[in-house]
């Protein structure tokens, strides 16, 4: 896709918004979406498919798991990775495509560049 969809759950408003614009600084063109809980993350997928969900592990009363199980029923084809601050707490969670933390953007983009190829430095914010 020339405009990738990125779904970014979170519970963090600062996250939320730092992360689109480190991705942007290292050139990757996307449109951004926040969801912070299961209600926000269900609206979001039952309104467009995003490419690409990057969940935190942890959020009050709604984790990862809980994350990438609305993932399987509403966007199957959806790429899921979990960045988080705190990787060891994702021990026992599902197999998903990524696991980062989140100060490892340039990884990140390493691995979006895999999935979906190189993107234009243009962000629909």
């Amino acid at each position: 896709p020339a405009l990738l969809d990125v779904l970014i759950v979170d519970d963090s408003a600062v996250d939320a918004e730092l992360l689109p614009l480190l991705l942007h600084d290292r050139g990757v063109a996307a449109r951004f979406r926040h969801a912070h809980d299961a209600g926000s993350m269900r609206t979001a997928l039952q309104s467009a498919s995003p490419h690409l969900i990057l969940s935190d592990v942890n959020m009050p009363g709604f984790g990862g798991a809980q994350a990438f199980a609305l993932r399987c029923e509403l966007a199957p084809e959806a790429r899921f990775c979990f960045v988080s601050d705190d990787t060891a707490s994702a021990i026992g969670l599902p197999k998903v495509d990524g696991l980062l933390r989140k100060d490892a953007i340039d990884h990140l983009v390493t691995r979006i560049a895999d999935w979906f190829g190189p993107h234009d430095a243009e962000v629909d914010a």
